[in-house]
């Protein structure tokens, strides 16, 4: 099969002339035509074939996963509400860190950051001290409440190349619940000690 018979026009839209087939792309050449396809200037990728050959077959496929593995779209109204709620709750019974200069080690646009660290030296140890924050979510999610019955039915976050499925609706997951450096953010601390040897020691938590 070559490109320009993988699609139709349905009067719509282009969609894949063969639905029951299967196809297998290079991520390199896929990432390279999109790329070109994106950039004003070179748009469209290939005279326009590569968004009505190529993209509608992958969307249709990418659809298809969804639909055989049940990936779930959204979150049910009550859950929503209940996050939304959540989210508003001040963390108020939390040791304030916020004077101390935490970083994630994740992609410039990521906005739900779950983790933190911090690596100083104890000059008179030389051990290696690791603050390592992890998001509190547990602050928000009650038991038993929608957002807890959801993500229990969830288990987990699903990413997939055209977006993800969270395992906690956006106000929280890339909001309230995120370590994001827009303001205070509950989590839990841990205080690692790393001696010269290599010895680990947990020093607390909190």
């Amino acid at each position: 099969d070559h490109v320009g018979w993988n699609t139709q026009w349905d009067g719509q839209a282009w969609v894949p002339t063969f639905p029951n087939a299967r196809y297998v792309f290079s991520r390199e050449d896929y990432n390279h035509y999109l790329a070109l396809d994106l950039d004003p200037e070179k748009a469209p990728a290939n005279l326009g074939s590569f968004r009505d050959s190529v993209l509608p077959v992958i969307d249709a496929g990418l659809a298809q996963i969804r639909h055989q593995f049940q990936v779930p779209q959204g979150f049910p109204d009550a859950v929503l509400e209940a996050a939304d709620a959540a989210a508003r709750r001040e963390p108020t019974e939390h040791v304030d860190r916020t004077d101390v200069p935490f970083v994630t080690l994740d992609p410039e646009t990521s906005t739900d950051l779950d983790q933190a660290f911090t690596i100083t030296r104890d000059g008179a140890t030389d051990d290696l001290l690791l603050q390592y924050a992890i998001a509190d979510v547990a602050w928000f999610v009650r038991d038993d409440d929608p957002v807890d019955t959801e993500a229990w039915q969830r288990g987990m976050t699903l990413y997939l190349p055209d977006g993800k499925a969270g395992l906690y609706p956006p106000v929280l997951a890339e909001g309230a619940a995120s370590l994001l450096p827009d303001g205070p953010r509950p989590a839990v601390v841990f205080h690692v000690r790393l001696a010269p040897d290599g010895a680990v020691r947990l020093d607390g938590a909190e």
